[in-house]
């Protein structure tokens, strides 16, 4: 990197046509839940999949900062933004820059607090999940730390009962 440079290099994330490319080469189907994170949400990549698994009839839930995505203005066609292109939105209520030290010296704030959220959020929804699941009397397979005694055989376990029962 040298200041002042451009790279011209481009982004994923503004590639029209890339949203397509993903979902072939996923497994997604109809009535699969989509999770989409993006801080910004304005980049066209993430909207462009949202709108694209909503029509193809999966559940689309938009990890987000609504108030910094508000402030923004959208690089997709349709003008929406991640928090508008999905069905439910989990807001990790960063500000406008995703920054959580202010710097004096620097003018400027520092250190994104979106990694800190996005993996509180995902956790606590994790921890719901398999609330709701043992509820319904349904014991989901979960992964353990590979440092675990046994974890290759459990987390095998893990992964054999997703793959035939979806959970």
């Amino acid at each position: 990197y040298r200041p002042g440079a451009s790279s011209g290099a481009v982004g994923y994330d503004s590639i029209s046509g890339f949203a397509d490319y993903v979902i072939g080469r996923s497994s997604i189907v109809a009535g699969d839940i989509v999770m989409l994170g993006s801080v910004s949400g304005y980049n066209y990549f993430p909207v462009d999949l949202a709108l694209k698994t909503r029509e193809m009839g999966c559940l689309t839930v938009a990890l987000t900062s609504v108030e910094y995505s508000r402030r923004l203005t959208s690089r997709h066609p349709s003008g929406k933004r991640l928090f508008e292109a999905c069905e439910h939105v989990l807001d990790n209520c960063t500000n406008y820059g995703d920054t959580l030290v202010p710097v004096e010296e620097l003018g400027q704030a520092i250190c994104p607090a979106s990694g800190v959220s996005a993996s509180y959020i995902m956790w606590a929804l994790q921890s719901t999940v398999v609330e709701k699941l043992l509820a319904m009397g349904k014991k989901p397979g979960v992964y353990i730390s590979n440092h675990m005694p046994g974890a290759a055989q459990i987390n095998q376990c893990g992964l054999d009962q997703y793959e035939k029962k979806g959970y």
